[in-house]
Parts: structure tokens; C-alpha cells; sequence
């Protein structure tokens, strides 16, 4: 067991602030997940499920997109316990070499019963001709498929990637995005990406690449509310773009209330590959408006492909971080994603994947997680051996353990624990040492204290239906 100390965080006794200190907290590697078979390549795609049995602890969700156990390469997809690491959910792709599992992530509530739903990328199933590729809904609350959604073309790829939209045409329902980045629309491997209703699974928008192989919809996700006009935002890459020269790569932002284009933000130069992750960081200035974090693999700032990964403002389009990956080599931005608040200081933090670098061997891979607040790094972590690929994906895990400060998991898919490439997953919790001073929950409005501005909270929202 592996510990790993936090930044200091506040907590509260009724009127008096008390900061809780690095010695005082750490992350503690829990429930060790292996793929059970090899080459099952187990952690390619995770996610935080959402707490999806109501036991008050975030569930996580990992594909394993190369796994045979049912039939050749259709891939699987297991939901685990935060609370105890338990297996809750397996479901598997339909036919073989499906590679269901590629993606995959919660898709909100998409039937309003207050359980969160998942969606899952098989880019490879042959519905509408080979490659054509699919996505299924499945509800939380029992397992059953609520919507197959199926690429149109021979080789769109579709269901590469997947996300909750957010709720983009304000129905009540959380809303689903899909992306095809091999599909061609007018000219070869434009790219595409769809949003549908999480209510009937109706197409809402349609959104395609400019040029032939810009690869549009290779990473897509929620922006959320970046206007403020009440309606979530959607923000699609296209990694291949040659705005800013052969592969430079771009990032668009698109309305939710129409599907019109809000922004484009553009890699800094050829062959960064800007764009090949992207995911909603929450609010990571704690202005009001939620921001964005993308992925350059192939910047070489720091050398050829040390990578660089870009936090962007959802209020102006303003780079408000931007990290640089310190090895040539190291892929630095393969993997990107929103870790939650996990210092306690009111600052959506970061986590970023190197599945390259070789701190402890030869692609053993690493993860950093960065502050919100002020960019720094908060803590390293590192495979264990070559191969390992540590870092290929990375998540927010939501509060796994209940215990008020987010967790984050990280996926090494050539991990050899249980065969060659079988793959592993770590998720790391927050765990407050032996004296160190309780959340307070009298703290309504988490400002670290108990006091008359908590009251008020509670009075405006008086008789207020919870349900």
C-alpha cells in the first residue's frame, strides 16, 4: 500500500477555521483491479459510474475492449463498489471483435430515476456495415439496455468516444454525445459527433469535420454551461486539424440551446496533436463557469513528444494552466480529466497521463495530478514495470469513500498481473490520518466555517422539495 500526501485542506468546529496539513491526509492505493484474462488490455477506458446502487459511496466504470472471454476480442466492461471495490455490474459486446469497452463513461440521468446511467463505445461492431460501430445506454439502477445507438456508414468508428452531454436541450433529462472520428462526410475522415436525447435517444445535433482526415469527434465531452443561456454546452476535438500546421489540432466548443459553433481553440503547432483528450475539469478558477482540459501529446516543448496539456476557460476561452510533460517521449497529455476538489480548497483539480514516460522503466507510464488553484503538482504517481502503460487513462473518481474529498483512478492496460497485457487499475482514496480534525457538516456553503452566512443557506431553501 502506497501512500501519498495532499496539500492542505480546511475543515471546521463551529466558528473557527482549521486547516488540515499534509501530514494529516493522504491517497491511499485501494481495491487493486485486474483484467482477468491476458491480453484483455483491462483499464483502457474508466470513469466514474456515479453511485449507481444509492449506498452514498461513486462507483467506477473500466473497459476492457480486447477481452475473449466471450467471444473473440467483443470486449467487457465492469462497474466496481467504491465503497469495497466489489464487482456490481459485468455486461459484454454483442459480437466478436466488437471491442466493447473502447469507451466509456457515465451518461448522467437519462431516464430521470434519480440513479445515473452509463454509456458504452463499441467502435468495431458491423450494424451498419463493418467498423460501423455502436453505443449502448444502460441504466444504473438494473442493468437493462435503454438505447443502442449505431453508426450510419462502413468505418465511422462510431462510439470511439462517448459522454454525458449534460442536459443541452433542458428537458430534465441528461443528454448523450458520440463520436465518429472515421467517419467521412463529403470528404474522406472528417470526423463527427452526434448529441442524442437521454430521453427517447433521439438525434439532437449533428456536428462534422472541415477538411479530409481532420479525425473530428476523436474526444468528445460536456463543457458544461459555458454561456450561461441555461443550457449544457458540448466541446468535440479533432486532433488530426491542420489550423496551425500538419496535425496541430483543434478543439471546438458548440452550443447546447442550437448546436452553433461557440469557439475554436487551436493546438500551438505541427504535430502536437491537440485535442487527442479532452474532458470537462469543472470549475477549476471558481469563477461561476465550468473549463475544459485538453490533451497535446505530441507538443515538444520539452522535447519531441513530451506532451503538454491545456486548461481552458469556459467564460473566455483563456488558457488559465497549461502543463508541459518534462521527458521527451513521454506522451504527456495522452489522457486528460477533471479530478474533483481533492485538497479541499474550493478548486477543481487535475489529472493528467503519461503512458511513456519511463521513470520506472521503459513505458512504465505515470499520472500527475495538478492544483486547480495555482498549477502545481500535487502528487506523481508511477507503474511499476516496463510496459505497464500507467497512465494510458485517467478519471475523477467522484467521492468513492464518501469521506468529502474526490478520489481519482488511473488505468495501466499493459499491466502483466494475471497475463501479458491482462491490465490493472488503481484507485486512490483520500484518507485523513488517525486525529486529524472531521468535516464539519454544519459547513453548508463550504467556506470553513459554521457560521450565520450557513444559516441563511438553510432558511432560503426552507421547505424546499429534495426529491
Amino acid at each position: 500500500m502506497t501512500l501519498f500526501t495532499l496539500a492542505a485542506w480546511t475543515c471546521c468546529v463551529p466558528g473557527v477555521s482549521i486547516t488540515m496539513t499534509q501530514s494529516q491526509v493522504t491517497h491511499v492505493s485501494m481495491y487493486p483491479m485486474s483484467g482477468r484474462t491476458m491480453n484483455e488490455r483491462f483499464g483502457s477506458a474508466i470513469g466514474t459510474a456515479g453511485d449507481i446502487n444509492g449506498d452514498g459511496f461513486d462507483d467506477l466504470i473500466v473497459g476492457s475492449p480486447n477481452d475473449s472471454s466471450f467471444a473473440f476480442e467483443v470486449g467487457s466492461v465492469r462497474v466496481f463498489s467504491g465503497e469495497d471495490g466489489i464487482v456490481l455490474l459485468t455486461l459484454h459486446g454483442t459480437l466478436l471483435s466488437d471491442h466493447f469497452g473502447t469507451a466509456v463513461s457515465s451518461a448522467g440521468d437519462t431516464n430521470n430515476d434519480g440513479v445515473g446511467d452509463l454509456i458504452i463505445g463499441a467502435p468495431d461492431s458491423d450494424q451498419n456495415g463493418m467498423s460501423s460501430g455502436s453505443a449502448q445506454v444502460i441504466s444504473g439502477l438494473t442493468g437493462e439496455l435503454l438505447h443502442v445507438l449505431l453508426g450510419e456508414h462502413v468505418e465511422d468508428a462510431f462510439g470511439s468516444s462517448v459522454g454525458c452531454a449534460g442536459d443541452v436541450n433542458n428537458d430534465g433529462f441528461d443528454d448523450l454525445i458520440v463520436g465518429s472520428y472515421n467517419e467521412s462526410h463529403l470528404v474522406s475522415r472528417t470526423g463527427g459527433a452526434r448529441v442524442f436525447s437521454g430521453a427517447d435517444g433521439s438525434l439532437l445535433y449533428e456536428v462534422f469535420g472541415e477538411s479530409p482526415f481532420d479525425y473530428l469527434g476523436y474526444a468528445v465531452d460536456t463543457a458544461g454551461d459555458i454561456n450561461l443561456d441555461g443550457f449544457d454546452d458540448f466541446v468535440v476535438s479533432a486532433y488530426l486539424d491542420d489550423d496551425n500546421g500538419i496535425d496541430s489540432g483543434t478543439v471546438r466548443f458548440y452550443s447546447g440551446i442550437d448546436g452553433s459553433l461557440i469557439r475554436v481553440i487551436k493546438g500551438e503547432s505541427a504535430a502536437d496533436y491537440f485535442g487527442f483528450s479532452v474532458c470537462h475539469s469543472g470549475d477549476v478558477d471558481n469563477d461561476g463557469w465550468d473549463d475544459v482540459i485538453v490533451g497535446a501529446y505530441g507538443n515538444d516543448a520539452n522535447g519531441p513528444n513530451s506532451g503538454s496539456a491545456t486548461v481552458i476557460s469556459g467564460r473566455t476561452g483563456e488558457f488559465l494552466h497549461v502543463f508541459r510533460g518534462e521527458q521527451a517521449g513521454s506522451y504527456f497529455g495522452y489522457s486528460v480529466s477533471g479530478a474533483g476538489d481533492v485538497n479541499g480548497d474550493q478548486h477543481d483539480d487535475l489529472i493528467v497521463g503519461a503512458q511513456f514516460s519511463g521513470t520506472n522503466g521503459l513505458h512504465s507510464g505515470s499520472a500527475f495530478v495538478y492544483s486547480g488553484a495555482d498549477g502545481t503538482v500535487l502528487y506523481a504517481f508511477h507503474g511499476d514495470d516496463s510496459g505497464d502503460f500507467f497512465g494510458q487513462s485517467v478519471a475523477g473518481a467522484g467521492d468513492a469513500n464518501n469521506d468529502g474529498i474526490s478520489d481519482f483512478v488511473v488505468g495501466a492496460w499493459g499491466d502483466d498481473n494475471l497475463g501479458s497485457e491482462s491490465g490493472s487499475v488503481r484507485l486512490f482514496l483520500s484518507v485523513p490520518f488517525p486525529g486529524a480534525p472531521e468535516p464539519c457538516p454544519g459547513d453548508i456553503n463550504d467556506d470553513g466555517l459554521v457560521d450565520c452566512n450557513d444559516l441563511n443557506v438553510i432558511l432560503s431553501n426552507w421547505n424546499n422539495d429534495c426529491q
